[in-house]
């Protein structure tokens, strides 16, 4: 049950405050572009497989007929088909530049967004973190990394995976591992055989918020998927009896049957772990899962969780991000889609929101308080 001093349906509010942001420029910039894909848009890739059937066949038959004829029916039809795929080449360069534009106006422009690839060699990138963290099961490839939101530097001093407060993560992370399994079985006539299969490990986004209030190295693990013990720079030890021990995090229940039907929580001490998870607290995760899962069907409900040192570590499978480069359709649909692509750019805003936690620098569109040009521009 949802009560009003819980914040709910946030996406709805961050695509609110872009379409009014985007108010006097949707019809000066991004209705142009858009018009200009929509009028570039073209069916020659269909003309261009039916005149390559229809010159098959013609050149079979005359062949069939009298090989003079399919002679001059092969040269008729080679010159056809090079000017179909002439006429093709050009509109989908012209249809292609069309959407790097629109692309430019929206994303870059309009968003202030980066999706560059991540470097996977580089200290930049987030996976050794969220891996330390327990999310992931075993994965040998990594189909997809590439970053959103601004990068904000924190520190002059260089980065490393050792002092996770010197790096400069992104805004937010999307992210696509797999798994090949190897399975052997023996046939029906009894010959051994192999075969692999692809599995998904994660498909989703990694972001880190910051925790307000004292913090030390305890830990508070919350997930709806299976977890690892978190390991690494996240790892706790002590010392018995002259030997290093590893610390485990021991079970913890709330109040909320469905909290505990939906995630497994453990903790290094209960009594702290209660306290993060306050009634109030409580409730508005569980109105962030149904927001999730608005947003992104039953994957928004598989999320992890690992709080320590200050930072909130997530891990949510939402899948692929909707992107505006993609368009396909009308000026109506389109303004339809940055809205998505708006409220899920917001997520950490919004989960910052709904958990108490530290937002992040806000986007412009997204900010409370516009400043006063901004404030006249929309007048």
């Amino acid at each position: 049950m949802r009560d009003g001093n819980w914040p709910t349906a946030l996406h709805s509010i961050a695509a609110a405050r872009m379409a009014a942001f985007i108010g006097p420029r949707f019809k000066s910039e991004i209705k142009p572009a858009i018009e200009d894909v929509a009028v570039r848009e073209h069916r020659w890739g269909l003309y261009l497989a039916l005149s390559l059937i229809a010159s098959l066949i013609l050149i079979y038959l005359a062949y069939q007929t009298w090989p003079p004829l399919g002679h001059l029916t092969l040269a008729l039809g080679a010159i056809v088909n090079f000017k179909v795929f002439s006429i093709f080449r050009d509109k989908e360069n012209a249809l292609n530049a069309a959407r790097r534009a629109l692309d430019g106006v929206v994303n870059a422009g309009l968003f202030g967004v980066n999706r560059a690839e991540v470097d996977l060699e580089s200290l930049d990138n987030p996976l050794p973190i969220f891996d330390a963290a327990g999310f992931f099961g075993a994965y040998d490839k990594i189909r997809h990394i590439e970053s959103f939101g601004p990068v904000e530097k924190i520190s002059d001093e260089p980065q490393s995976y050792d002092n996770p407060d010197l790096n400069m993560p992104p805004q937010m992370v999307q992210a696509r591992m797999t798994r090949t399994e190897v399975e052997h079985y023996t046939d029906s006539q009894g010959r051994r055989q192999t075969r692999t299969r692809t599995v998904e490990v994660f498909d989703g986004i990694l972001l880190t918020l910051d925790v307000p209030g004292p913090f030390d190295d305890s830990r508070i693990l919350i997930s709806s998927r299976r977890t690892s013990r978190p390991r690494g720079i996240f790892e706790r030890t002590h010392i018995v009896a002259g030997k290093k021990r590893r610390h485990k995090l021991e079970k913890v229940k709330v109040s909320s049957p469905r909290f505990n039907k939906l995630f497994k929580i453990l903790g290094d001490d209960q009594m702290e772990t209660h306290e993060f998870l306050d009634p109030d607290r409580v409730m508005r995760f569980l109105n962030l899962v149904d927001d999730l899962e608005q947003m992104f069907g039953r994957g928004g409900r598989k999320l992890s969780l690992l709080i320590t040192r200050g930072k909130a570590y997530f891990a949510i499978e939402t899948g692929k991000l909707g992107h505006t480069d993609g368009f396909r359709g009308r000026a109506e649909e389109m303004a339809t889609q940055i809205e998505t692509v708006a409220a899920q750019l917001a997520l950490p805003h919004i989960i910052a929101d709904h958990l108490k936690l530290t937002p992040p620098p806000r986007y412009e569109w997204d900010k409370d308080v516009l400043s006063k040009e901004t404030k006249e521009s929309l007048a």
